[in-house]
């Protein structure tokens, strides 16, 4: 299956360079630890911070990551050897998504257990699972829509300041749904099952309409 074969090139692309990575790890500590600094006093239910700070920095931190989705393809004519090959274009997102999907959960994860440490939160496994299996349905709507616009948005002069202004409006639903798709009250998570069900309509949304538009928008 190609989509897997580029995976893997994406993969062994990413294990021989982890610098990136580590960097975007530092600064969604480093901005845990100034929100913990800042306001470790205002804070009522501490068990009630993972999820939003979790989404702060997912925020910032992802946009790193998918920024640098089509990096290697930019250099040279490996971008247009795939337009040249229409066929190689969706399995060719599919894949970049998989990899942005799979940065960004190991990202989250080593986020939550620093928020988890930090804030001295008492949570049974069964409520961090979950807590990470949530925060999974929002990074598939994240990852998908940053890789669509990655690539779109690579040859502009402004890319740093636009991607931002296209993505974060349209990562809003997905960020109110996870946020609101459960709560942590002590150690134990309540669940609101519109807004999870709301996170996998619009996650499904923008999977169908960016893998359908991906090879058309890239060709134009």
């Amino acid at each position: 299956m190609l989509t897997l074969k580029i995976f893997k090139n994406e993969l062994n692309l990413f294990l021989k360079n982890t610098s990136a990575f580590l960097s975007l790890c530092f600064v969604g500590f480093l901005l845990i630890f100034i929100v913990n600094l800042c306001l470790r006093n205002v804070f009522g239910n501490k068990e009630g911070t993972l999820f939003p700070l979790t989404w702060l920095a997912l925020f910032f931190g992802g946009l790193m990551r998918v920024q640098r989705s089509f990096e290697p393809e930019s250099e040279g004519d490996i971008l247009n050897y795939f337009k040249m090959r229409p066929q190689m274009l969706r399995p060719l997102f599919m894949a970049k998504n998989l990899m942005n999907v799979l940065c960004l959960l190991v990202y989250a994860l080593f986020i939550e257990i620093f928020i988890v440490v930090l804030f001295n939160l008492s949570l049974s496994f069964y409520s961090y699972l979950w807590v990470f299996l949530l925060s999974f349905g929002g990074i598939v709507g994240f990852s998908t829509l940053g890789t669509f616009f990655s690539v779109l948005t690579r040859e502009h002069t402004q890319r740093d300041l636009l991607l931002p202004l296209i993505l974060y409006p349209l990562l809003s639903p997905i960020l109110i749904a996870s946020v609101q798709s459960a709560e942590l009250v002590g150690g134990d998570i309540i669940f609101n099952g519109m807004w999870i069900r709301f996170l996998i309509l619009i996650d499904l949304i923008y999977l169908v309409v960016c893998y359908g538009l991906f090879g058309s928008q890239l060709l134009e």
